[in-house]
């Protein structure tokens, strides 16, 4: 998918979801920054990183399809095999990183940003909450009002579980519930989690600069410059 090989829409169209997947990961991270309680900060969250994810990580099966076989991705394949679900997603791309990672020009650097985030609790239980929410968790409510519950748990009652695992990891936070330090443990919380997103992030944003997803990839990679 050189730019010189395909037509002004087509690139146009890359370089836009690449803006986009880019925006929203960063308002997350924004809004992530400012949460304060599931009730009020929870949805807007959950909306901007679930897209976020999904859109980044179809993004780079779509440029492991085209340095394969040539091909982007049909969307039969995008929307349909594969849909919202952004723990296949996920787990499909992590699976291409780690069985090409010797096309990077730093492939321990690769390795180790692989193992770090295959070992990162905190961001496992985020894949899952997003999940959750784009695969059908966002009508959680609209169809309990349709007197049709769905059986498993709302991505705010998940965001919020996900949020109690990063305060019982460390008593000194916990202690400060209720207390005249919570404000700062909130804050610590909230960075705690948006470093775990940070961190699968760069790894995203290095397998693309340094090759393991082949030429047009690097040349596009700047989009997903979590620093930029």
């Amino acid at each position: 998918m050189n730019s010189g090989g395909i037509g002004l829409p087509v690139v146009q169209a890359l370089m836009d979801e690449l803006d986009a997947a880019d925006s929203l990961l960063k308002r997350s991270l924004d809004l992530l920054g400012r949460f304060r309680s599931a009730a009020h900060d929870a949805d807007p969250l959950l909306a901007c990183l679930s897209i976020g994810v999904e859109k980044t990580t179809k993004l780079t099966l779509g440029m492991a399809g085209v340095q394969d076989s040539g091909r982007w991705p049909d969307k039969a394949t995008m929307k349909g095999s594969w849909g919202h679900q952004v723990v296949l997603l996920d787990r499909k791309c992590r699976e291409y990183m780690t069985s090409h990672a010797d096309r990077s020009t730093v492939t321990p650097l690769i390795r180790r940003l692989l193992d770090e985030v295959a070992r990162d609790h905190v961001l496992a239980a985020v894949l899952e909450t997003l999940d959750r929410y784009g695969t059908e968790g966002r009508f959680h409510n609209l169809d309990a009002l349709a007197e049709s519950p769905q059986a498993k748990p709302s991505p705010r009652d998940l965001w919020t579980r996900t949020d109690l695992l990063v305060w019982e990891s460390d008593p000194a936070l916990l202690a400060t519930v209720g207390g005249p330090g919570f404000a700062q443990a909130r804050t610590q919380v909230n960075g705690i989690i948006s470093a775990s997103i940070t961190r699968w992030r760069e790894l995203y944003f290095r397998a693309w600069i340094t090759g393991v997803l082949g030429t047009d990839a690097r040349q596009w990679s700047a989009y997903l410059d979590p620093t930029a």
